[in-house]
């Protein structure tokens, strides 16, 4: 990650111009905290998918998983990826990064609420339940 800069001001050198920084340069706890968001999420994200995929393997794809990342989150990989998003706008805190985690936060969120109507219909009574056990995100 730590390369990424100086590879975009080699390319361009008014690379920070694009992206409006809101801080230049990105003082280093900023940049350590960022990424530990970016590892967490990351890792947090890989082992609900992994998790999600053995218990498809095992059970079929119309069953409900409940155990493991998915009994503290009803959307595991989602936080994750909301994670990994802070770490990056930490990392480079500008307005475009910003806007970009914005605008992945409203996406992710509408597609779970899709994908919680979905289940609804098809798990009933069962993810009913689960909705009130678990909480969407993180309690």
């Amino acid at each position: 990650m730590f390369f990424m800069k100086p590879f975009a001001w080699s390319v361009y050198p008014r690379f920070s111009d694009l992206l409006l920084l809101l801080a230049d340069p990105v003082p280093k706890a900023l940049t350590y905290l960022g990424s530990g968001f970016l590892l967490f999420g990351s890792i947090w994200s890989l082992v609900a998918v992994v998790q999600l995929k053995a218990f498809r393997k095992n059970y079929g794809n119309n069953s409900l998983e409940t155990n493991g990342l998915f009994s503290i989150s009803r959307n595991p990989i989602t936080l994750g990826i909301y994670c990994t998003s802070v770490g990056l706008v930490l990392i480079l805190p500008s307005v475009v990064m910003i806007t970009g985690f914005l605008l992945t936060i409203l996406h992710f969120h509408q597609s779970v609420k899709l994908e919680e109507y979905y289940l609804e219909s098809v798990h009933g009574e069962v993810y009913t339940n689960y909705k009130t056990e678990v909480a969407r995100y993180l309690r």
